[in-house]
């Protein structure tokens, strides 16, 4: 009979464990994508906060500014599997669209510029960078809440936002009917 009792608590003990931990695993803090989605798909269009830094080639680049172009801001790393399978992708975007009222601002959360600097050489990457070495901590990301990479915001020409997270044909499919407008 104790025994019975001592086998029926370990069993409670450990579907609680099991409960806990499934809970643990599927529960997320709500993504920058959901946050800036739901703002978006409300009727009124959303202005993202401006920023001004310098890329790597010396260059100031600041929303305000851009005013007039199509912007694609690609956050991403030279350490992310997904960021790098991407990369192709928006290299066409750009092949196509670069003296269109189009411009790409990529914000590498890289730690490491050697790294950084040998992918955009080997891989020919010519659109504006922005690097601080900060990761996870940096400026423009922190700026814009980003949890996750790879991560796009897509600007219309009025600077509004035009679309979040989106990636491959669906990305090339509005940059082409933005860039048309």
């Amino acid at each position: 009979m104790e025994k019975n009792k001592s086998d029926r608590n370990f069993m409670i003990v450990l579907a609680l464990i099991v409960l806990l931990a499934i809970t643990a695993i599927s529960w997320k803090p709500e993504s920058t994508e959901a946050k800036l989605t739901t703002k978006t798909n409300s009727t009124a269009k959303k202005t993202p906060p401006d920023f001004s830094v310098t890329s790597l080639t010396g260059e100031n680049i600041s929303l305000n500014k851009l005013k007039g172009k199509v912007v694609l801001l690609d956050f991403w790393a030279t350490w992310c599997g997904p960021c790098r399978q991407e990369m192709p992708a928006v290299k066409k975007i750009w092949d196509k669209y670069k003296n269109n009222n189009f411009t790409i601002i990529g914000i590498s959360l890289d730690m490491d510029r050697e790294p950084l600097d040998n992918y955009l050489k080997t891989k020919d990457i010519t659109w504006p960078q922005y690097y601080d070495g900060l990761g996870w901590k940096n400026k423009v990301a922190r700026l814009y809440g980003v949890t996750g990479i790879p991560f796009t915001l897509l600007l219309d020409k009025n600077g509004e936002v035009a679309g979040v997270g989106l990636r491959g044909q669906n990305l090339a499919d509005k940059i082409d009917e933005l860039v048309a407008k």
